[in-house]
């Protein structure tokens, strides 16, 4: 998704992901973090790891009308910790007609301050618009890359799937 000509722009298309099963509990406050950002350049793709009509309700509820927020849902679970409706995600991302030029993995039980998104085109930036940012889990309310480690090198609770912007 990234090409030649994004760092001579001011902002970014951002692609959100959250993949979410049977914890309806945690959207109402996932989905006013995102609708909060001060970057509004953004869609958000809610995945359900398998049937629900309540979580579908409930997405329809929270977008209020917002043509950026986008439910899926995948026909079983996965099974596999939320990895197949990431790539759903993703695929549902890449379809849009403007697709964003990064996605970001946001967890529905995490909290994000209203300029997260902001914070990240700002390390992008300052990093040369890479494929890949990662966040380490214990950063503070700062983004920052993890540094001097390949994603070989990462140990678990290093990095959380949220902080992962590709």
């Amino acid at each position: 998704m990234k090409e030649a000509s994004l760092a001579s722009r001011v902002k970014l298309r951002f692609g959100i992901v959250t993949p979410s099963r049977a914890r309806l509990r945690f959207l109402p406050a996932m989905a006013r973090q995102v609708r909060d950002q001060s970057c509004q350049d953004w869609d958000w793709v809610y995945v359900h790891d398998g049937p629900s009509p309540a979580a579908a309700r409930s997405l329809l509820r929270q977008a209020a009308g917002d043509p950026r927020i986008h439910y899926l849902e995948m026909e079983q679970p996965g099974e596999d910790w939320g990895w197949s409706p990431r790539v759903a995600g993703i695929r549902q991302l890449a379809k849009l007609p403007r697709p964003p030029e990064y996605v970001a993995m946001w967890d529905d039980d995490d909290a994000f301050h209203s300029d997260a998104l902001e914070s990240i085109r700002g390390e992008l930036e300052k990093n040369n618009w890479p494929d890949l940012l990662l966040v380490p889990v214990r950063g503070g309310a700062g983004v920052l890359p993890v540094q001097n480690k390949s994603v070989a090198d990462l140990g678990p609770g290093e990095v959380c799937t949220l902080h992962l912007i590709a």
